[in-house]
């Protein structure tokens, strides 16, 4: 209740307990160890059996609360989690690419460690996510910094001439 969801982390450090017992009910469920009872109890709380499915989606629908806002996919770094699991999926996109050799938006299946599987691939085409940061935009970026810098060089000289 406290969080919203039964997403609960194996290493976290508060209840070690807690998170291995979770993924325990999850491991007998899929392997029908458990009983209809304790199925049908942890059913009512709103239990994930698929904790990474969700989490997968739960970090989607973020990116595209995000795109709505800003209508591109460029997560900042100061955006953690979210920028994370974004950095991740480029490099899923980036290295299902290299392996199938051709166009991102064509492939039929995504690396074995993630979930990035076709349904998840169109949807992120289909939002428009940014495998490599546009190559203009960076190279405006880095002028806008030398720029800065510049300025701020000029700056500290009239500054340092004062005295």
């Amino acid at each position: 209740q406290e969080h919203g969801d039964t997403l609960v982390p194996t290493n976290d450090h508060q209840d070690l307990s807690l998170g291995s017992w979770v993924a325990r009910q999850r491991s007998y469920y899929h392997e029908n160890q458990l009983s209809e009872d304790r199925v049908k109890a942890l059913n009512e709380i709103g239990f994930s059996w698929d904790a990474q499915r969700e989490s997968w989606d739960n970090f989607y629908a973020q990116l595209c609360d995000f795109y709505d806002v800003h209508q591109h996919t460029r997560v900042p770094r100061s955006m953690g989690p979210l920028w994370n699991w974004v950095d991740r999926q480029r490099r899923d996109l980036k290295r299902l690419a290299r392996r199938n050799n051709k166009d991102v938006s064509n492939t039929k299946d995504g690396p074995d460690d993630t979930l990035l599987n076709e349904e998840n691939l169109k949807k992120l085409v289909e939002l428009g996510i940014e495998i490599e940061d546009d190559s203009s935009a960076k190279k405006e970026r880095a002028k806008r910094l030398m720029d800065l810098t510049f300025e701020i060089a000029v700056h500290d000289e009239r500054w340092m001439k004062s005295f």
